[in-house]
């Protein structure tokens, strides 16, 4: 998997989140396919500069805190490329 499949998946979030994309803070996707790509978290980085948290982790690997996950923007789980997302 590479970096094409990383674009396809992200731009294939749902239509009414995907305006959002730029005030994305948080993304979560565990248990999914994705994350099986090699630097797949550098990469999803790169491809959203404005995400803050990935998985529950920054950029360099530190743990989000509570209260910092509870703030302004957009957090958005995706534990399955079928179903099961929500965004908060």
């Amino acid at each position: 998997m590479g970096d094409q499949y990383l674009r396809k998946f992200i731009l294939n979030f749902p239509p009414s989140f995907q305006k959002d994309l730029g005030n994305l803070k948080s993304l979560d996707l565990f248990n999914c396919e994705v994350t099986n790509a090699e630097d797949y978290r550098e990469k999803v980085f790169d491809l959203l500069p404005n995400l803050k948290y990935l998985d529950g982790y920054d950029r360099d690997d530190q743990e989000a805190e509570d209260d910092e996950d509870e703030g302004s923007g957009i957090s958005f789980s995706f534990s399955s490329p079928m179903n099961n997302n929500s965004v908060k």
